[in-house]
């Protein structure tokens, strides 16, 4: 991506071998960016997308890469999808995994597909990584989702206490690893009280009237109803008198599971310097 402060062209200064292209010319500040970003790389025929941002950077990636895995480097507002990593044990496993088929390294369980949620309004079709969630919101204004209140129901792909974020709010109840055949559906209404981290630095109640499992493959309809969907924590799309669809699908994006990655680069000898190098 383009650098603004100009940090990458000064770490490649002592390589001058290294080819780099920017997969975009020109900036919007927009999602658009990484949309087209993805689809450059893509193009490129590239091995492995490092992603360094949050659940909604990666939806917009997972969109677009295929079958192409991605690693991500949480660095964004919620940080459920991707991992808290250190970037530059990060490149070398992405740079291992570049060399050799993905198939084998699934086999050695450096790969992992997650699952999705595909959301329908009407005739508009998305996807969710983490959460898809239904609010009372009239508009998509301000696009974080901040209080929980607002929700009438939501779906998870995954669930943990401490998560940030619905999966957090679900983790009250149940944990779901990502890789697991199922999800859960939560309700939300007068039932039991939980305090949920909605946020970094953001701690809140909020009511829970049921909360129940969704396998893979299975489908949720609501509605007709009116409101704004949410997908990984950003108002995305708007409902108006209309069906809601939500259903748990296995084919999400291919995740790194850098620390496998970087267990295998070491039984292949990846960390052995060729004779006579430092």
């Amino acid at each position: 991506m383009p650098d603004r402060y100009g940090l990458v062209a000064r770490a490649a200064e002592d390589l001058p071998d290294l080819l780099m292209t920017p997969a975009t010319q020109v900036c919007s500040d927009t999602p658009e960016d990484t949309l087209r970003a993805t689809e450059a790389m893509v193009q490129a025929n590239a091995r492995v997308l490092i992603t360094h941002g949050g659940d909604g950077t990666n939806r917009l990636v997972a969109a677009g890469a295929g079958v192409i895995p991605i690693l991500p480097i949480a660095a964004g507002t919620n940080n459920v999808f991707p991992t808290h990593v250190e970037a530059t044990a990060a490149g070398f496993a992405a740079g291992v995994l570049s060399r050799h088929p993905a198939e084998e390294a699934v086999v050695e369980g450096c790969l992992s597909r997650h699952k999705r949620i595909c959301v329908t309004v009407g005739d508009t079709r998305d996807i969710a990584l983490v959460d898809a969630a239904v609010t009372t919101d009239a508009a998509v204004a301000s696009r974080a989702v901040w209080d929980p209140k607002r929700l009438t129901a939501f779906m998870v792909t995954r669930a943990g206490a401490g998560c940030v974020g619905l999966a957090g709010l679900a983790g009250a109840f149940v944990g779901i690893d990502p890789t697991e055949p199922r999800g859960a559906f939560v309700t939300m209404g007068q039932g039991t009280t939980v305090i949920a981290i909605i946020a970094p630095g953001l701690v809140d109640t909020a009511d829970v009237r049921s909360v129940r499992d969704v396998w893979v493959g299975s489908c949720i309809q609501l509605g007709p109803l009116t409101g704004v969907i949410t997908l990984d924590g950003e108002r995305t799309l708007s409902a108006h008198e209309q069906i809601v669809q939500f259903a748990l699908d296995a084919g999400g994006p291919w995740v790194v599971e850098t620390a496998a990655a970087l267990r295998w680069a070491q039984r292949l000898g990846a960390f052995h310097a060729p004779s006579g190098e430092p």
